[in-house]
This record gives structure tokens, C-alpha cells and sequence, in this order.
């Protein structure tokens, strides 16, 4: 990759991550609303609560590993 390119992809990395951490952090606190407010039975019955509980384990994961290629180069 040459480096503009390179520079490039670098500046929408973090800026992805950043945009992520943020979303990801509102997700969890909209996450704790949702236990706060019901009881374990009724969430392992909503289907929107258990996508957004996957949805902010991958984000997680995905800022972890941008953070890692942003260090390191690779994973």
C-alpha cells in the first residue's frame, strides 16, 4: 500500500473507531435501561434486546482490533 493510501485508511480507522466507541457506548447504556426495567425471563424473550446485546459484543471487538491494527500494523 503506498502511504497515502495508507495515511488514508489510517484516518478512517479512527475515525471508525471513534464513531463505534461512541454508538457502542449508548447501546450499553440503553442495554442497562433494558435490565434495569425487566426481569431476565421477559429479556430472554425479546428478540430486539438479544440482537443488541450481540450487536455490542461485536462492536467491542471490532474497536479492539482496530486499536490493534492501529498499533501494531497487524492482529
Amino acid at each position: 500500500m503506498n502511504l497515502e493510501t495508507e495515511k488514508r485508511t489510517r484516518k478512517a480507522l479512527r475515525k471508525l473507531r471513534s464513531t463505534l466507541t461512541k454508538q457502542g457506548a449508548e447501546l450499553g447504556l440503553a442495554l442497562n435501561e433494558c435490565e434495569e426495567a425487566s426481569d431476565d425471563f421477559e429479556l430472554r424473550k425479546d428478540k430486539l434486546y438479544e440482537a443488541a446485546v450481540g450487536v455490542w459484543f461485536a462492536v467491542n471487538e471490532t474497536i479492539e482490533k482496530i486499536g490493534k491494527i492501529l498499533n501494531n500494523k497487524e492482529l
